[in-house]
């Protein structure tokens, strides 16, 4: 990338910019507590193992596999895989947002893979902030008011008509950066 310029708007997210892109990654604030984060991981471990423990049991029988063993595989693969995402979640997960000139893309990346994958042929036309169910059009006027409260609010990106809300809470201040960045990467 050439002219990278990297910007920490608070510990949790970071913001990049090129000339031409724009990337936003969105982390939660808290940290996950280590044994759930244990418990996340040797949970499918077990499943498998399990499985895999009366696959080999069964083999040797020469009877084939029961039709119950395949829905019990089918049932702790699915359990185990979801496991093993909310692992990743807990422990690599962030949200990415990259605006371009044309285009704007949000996805959830576990490091491994990505979910939640949406394109839009738009780039961002307008920036809000959302407190509770309230949507702030205009936040320059709420400077004075909120930049010192601690509640969590939620930048809203709008796309082609939409909202895009990240499930992340931000400090006001935090947000009035991230607008301040966007608004003078679009300028130039």
């Amino acid at each position: 990338m050439k002219n990278e310029n990297r910007k920490n708007v608070g510990k949790p997210y970071r913001i990049e910019v090129a000339d031409d892109k724009l990337w936003i990654y969105v982390r939660e604030e808290k940290k996950p507590n280590k044994w759930a984060l244990g418990a996340l991981l040797l949970m499918p471990m077990i499943i498998m193992g399990i499985l895999i423990g009366f696959f080999v049991y069964l083999a040797p029988l020469g009877e084939g596999v029961p039709f119950g063993f395949i829905i019990s595989c089918v049932i702790g693969v699915m359990v185990a895989g979801y496991l093993l995402k909310l692992f990743l979640w807990n422990k690599y997960g962030q949200e990415v947002f990259l605006i371009q000139r044309d285009s704007f893309v949000t996805y959830h990346d576990y490091k491994f893979f990505r979910d939640n994958f949406r394109s839009f042929n738009a780039s961002v036309s307008g920036l809000s902030v959302m407190r509770g169910r309230n949507l702030l059009k205009a936040p320059e006027e709420y400077i004075s008011r909120y930049k010192d409260e601690k509640r969590l609010f939620r930048i809203v990106f709008r796309v082609k008509g939409e909202n895009i809300i990240p499930g992340t809470g931000f400090p006001f201040d935090a947000i009035m950066k991230i607008r301040e960045t966007i608004m003078n990467w679009k300028e130039d």
